[in-house]
């Protein structure tokens, strides 16, 4: 991938455990996972993608796709020689993200770990759906809350969503790399991979 919308971040020692953190549509890799990194810096290597177009900037030309997603971390990977990791974690998106990683067998995967995925092509609703999902994520950035039925089927009934996702989120994020996310997340079909061997948590 294109140095200018991809990054890819190491914290640790490189002989310790190996884990991939991949975080999520509209998130921003460091307020995303700063309390998991203050935390596990000491015991493990992490290797944290940084996704197209969600550095703490708008980036207008950056295009998300899931396989070239895939393709660019396992550039650097290689290139790092690194060939395998004990665990990816994925939250939304990045589970996505990892799912796809795993499954190419390019990098071995020994456990994968799955926080709010979405794994069924929606079909003709992937475009209408993605949509709706662009609009609430800015309702968020906004400081205003989601449509109560998107709300319900997120997992925040009942819950403040604004001081849940806000803090994780990056400001600067575009309406077409919110779109673009949510679009590819929304088409991907699990029941097409066939090389998921990895031991699977889903959250």
């Amino acid at each position: 991938m294109r140095k200018d919308t991809y990054n890819c971040h190491f914290i640790g020692n490189k002989r310790n455990p190996k884990i991939i953190l991949v975080h999520g549509m509209g998130f921003y890799w460091k307020k995303c996972f700063e309390n998991i990194i203050e935390k596990l810096k000491d015991k493990y290597f992490m290797i944290i993608p940084e996704l197209p177009g969600h550095r703490n900037e708008e980036d207008k030309k950056a295009k998300i796709a899931i396989m070239n997603i895939v393709s660019g971390i396992e550039a650097v990977l290689r290139k790092k020689k690194v060939d395998s990791v004990d665990l990816a974690y994925g939250i939304s998106f990045g589970a996505t993200i990892v799912t796809e990683l795993c499954d190419r067998q390019i990098i071995h995967v020994s456990m994968l770990v799955l926080d709010g995925a979405q794994f069924v092509n929606m079909g003709w609703k992937c475009k209408i759906s993605a949509f709706v999902m662009t609009l609430q994520f800015k309702r968020i950035l906004s400081k205003k809350y989601m449509n109560s039925y998107v709300k319900k089927q997120l997992g925040y009934e009942n819950k403040d969503e604004i001081k849940i996702l806000s803090k994780m989120m990056n400001d600067k994020i575009g309406l077409k790399t919110l779109y673009q996310s949510a679009y590819e997340c929304y088409k991907y079909n699990i029941l097409k991979k066939t090389c998921l061997s990895s031991s699977i948590l889903i959250w």
